[in-house]
Order: C-alpha cells, then sequence, then structure tokens
C-alpha cells in the first residue's frame, strides 16, 4: 500500500478496521513494513503505530509529522478490541 500523507495512513487503517468489523476511531493499530521516509530520515521495513489517534515509530518511539512511502500491512493489537 503506498502512503504519501499521514491523513492517507489514516483512511487506509480505518478501512482494515472497518473490515475487522472495529468502528471505533483512534484506536491502537500497527503498519508492518514500512519503507520510505519518515519526517525526512529514510527508513526500512519499519514497525509503526498508532497511540491515541497519533502515530509513531514502534522502534524509537518518535512521533510522525510526515510520511511517504510503501506499507506490507495492518494488524489489530490486543487493545485494539478492548
Amino acid at each position: 500500500m503506498n502512503i504519501n500523507q499521514i491523513t492517507g495512513l489514516n483512511r487506509k487503517a480505518r478501512k482494515f478496521l472497518l473490515e475487522h468489523c472495529v468502528s471505533r476511531r483512534g484506536v491502537e493499530i500497527m503498519a508492518f513494513g514500512f519503507s520510505g521516509y519518515i519526517n525526512g530520515e529514510t527508513y526500512e521495513n519499519e514497525t509503526l503505530i498508532r497511540y491515541g489517534g497519533k502515530w509513531e515509530v514502534f522502534r524509537t518511539k518518535e512521533q510522525i509529522m510526515s510520511i511517504g512511502g510503501e506499507i506490507y500491512c495492518f494488524n489489530m493489537t490486543k487493545n485494539t478490541i478492548l
């Protein structure tokens, strides 16, 4: 999936959640296999997570302000359902 900005990332995450019968907004979700740039730096095969409606790099906890690249897949966490 090609991602050009944070709003596009949120739209695709919301579509994934609705396909799996989760309709709450801003729930925790993970994006795996991201390759591209985040905040002007290049990343390869990175995992992203959304906490409380804000996206960040899972490994470094760096908040994402700008993004562009591709994501392999989304996945729900235990907190998504609770």
